[in-house]
């Protein structure tokens, strides 16, 4: 072996003008200057043909237990070191601000506004992984390091990429079931039951227990309370969507925001649309929805007033009629809500609050605003009806987490693949959910259910 020269200057000081060295670098130095005295030792004895003497032995052992305590110093100080970058990039600004300028020309920040992503940082890093992974870009690997760590990076590519592609980072899914919760009203009004079957059965309360009225010492008659079955069977919904490979080219964070709102919005809507439209076939994914059980369960449609066949003739008492029809079993306080269109609440429900108080009423829920109409809240969705029609049911009151409910076995589940489209230079972006949706007591043709069908007269 060839003998190294020592780097180490004296007493680990640096040369004037030579730049500060890092810690670790100087303990790297250390132990190659200790390596290189072992191996002095070694080279010595080999070059006479020789083994090491007792005296060289020792000298040898004594230099090598100097390096393993070293060893150990280093690895502190790399992580440290990388521990202060991490803090350094991420007190940096994920994007480069936009600076707008007025008539005084004194510039002003705007941080982009996001719709699906809770902060920038995710939007930019999930935008980061994209070009890493998929489009093999080094800057941006090393990049995504620094901020979050090799680890992040590497748990991402945990599904094969001939089985579907890479799993996108969590932030990224998050970002989609955030649109998904803020677009749809499915989830405000249902019970959620999360499971990790593909059958859930969940018990329903068909009867109660009963009263009776015994004599002195008379016996008293017994009765028992009956349950049934709600049966869900969870099943597949995806969407898929094509990035061009040009994004590497654009903004990072708005694309990555806009593909998380699309997406999210698109599953809302496939909810929304089953929960209330669906018709028990394939085109709804067998999901019977509240329009087609309450048309069946006739006791459960409140019709309103003769001549009231158009929205602007609705008045308070087509309303209340409505709420009246609710059983006491069903009006738990906090449960109870409307759900209509948005053109049904401003051209009845604002049309009414305003000539009644002239103010429409708000509560703040979370910092957002809830509408409320007769002190209930109202949940939006254009999947009901949108415009006026007669003999038509054009809005919804009752307790819908009594009435229906939805069986969850898998958040949604995001994956990308550049294989997939690859001679069109596009990346295939799928997201799948696994789910089932009951609507279980709606009533019948003599008892109204949980929810009433406020339906415009013929």
């Amino acid at each position: 072996m060839a003998i190294r020269t020592s780097r180490l200057t004296p007493k680990g000081k640096r040369n004037k003008g030579q730049p500060k060295m890092k810690k670790s670098d100087i303990t790297k130095q250390e132990i190659a200057a200790i390596i290189d005295q072992a191996e002095a030792v070694v080279n010595t004895a080999e070059a006479a043909g020789r083994e090491l003497t007792p005296a060289e032995q020792k000298t040898f052992n004594a230099a090598m237990a100097k390096v393993e305590p070293l060893q150990e110093r280093l690895k502190d100080e790399l992580q440290t070191e990388a521990n202060i970058n991490a803090m350094r990039a991420a007190k940096q600004s994920v994007n480069t601000p936009t600076l707008v300028y007025g008539s005084t020309s004194q510039p002003r920040v705007v941080e982009p506004k996001l719709g699906a992503f809770k902060n920038s940082r995710d939007a930019h890093d999930c935008g980061l992984w994209l070009s890493a992974v998929l489009l093999r870009n080094p800057e941006a690997r090393d990049k995504l390091e620094a901020r979050r760590g090799s680890s992040w990076l590497a748990t991402q590519n945990e599904s094969s990429v001939v089985d579907g592609g890479y799993l996108v980072p969590q932030p990224l899914s998050d970002a989609i079931i955030v649109s998904r919760e803020q677009i749809g009203a499915t989830r405000k009004l249902v019970q959620m039951y999360p499971t990790n079957a593909e059958t859930l059965s969940i018990p329903k309360r068909s009867t109660g227990l009963t009263v009776y009225y015994p004599g002195e010492e008379g016996a008293i008659t017994d009765s028992s309370a009956t349950f049934g079955a709600v049966n869900l069977v969870t099943k597949k919904r995806a969407v898929l969507t094509y990035v061009s490979n040009e994004l590497r080219d654009d903004s990072i964070v708005p694309i990555m925001d806009v593909l998380a709102q699309e997406m999210g919005h698109a599953l809302a809507l496939k909810e929304d649309g089953e929960y209330i439209n669906g018709d028990g076939t394939s085109t709804y994914g067998g999901v019977a929805g509240i329009k087609t059980l309450i048309a069946a369960a006739t006791a459960s449609i409140s019709q309103f007033a003769t001549g009231h066949d158009l929205w602007a003739e609705t008045d308070i008492s087509d309303l209340t009629k409505a709420m009246s029809k609710l059983a006491d079993q069903y009006r738990v306080p906090g449960q109870l809500s409307w759900l209509c269109s948005a053109a049904f609440k401003w051209q009845v429900f604002d049309r009414l609050a305003v000539n009644s108080n002239g103010a429409l009423s708000q509560v703040m829920v979370d910092g957002i605003p809830q509408d409320m109409f007769l002190g209930f809240p109202i949940v939006l969705s254009d999947r009901c009806p949108t415009t006026e029609a007669a003999a038509t049911v054009a809005c919804y009151f009752g307790n819908f987490k009594r009435a229906t409910a939805m069986a969850e076995r898998s958040g949604v589940r995001v994956a990308l693949s550049e294989h997939v489209a690859f001679t069109t230079d596009r990346v295939a972006l799928r997201a799948t959910t696994r789910y089932d949706i009951s609507c279980h007591e709606m009533g019948d043709t003599s008892t109204a259910g949980a929810v009433i069908g406020l339906k415009t007269a013929a």
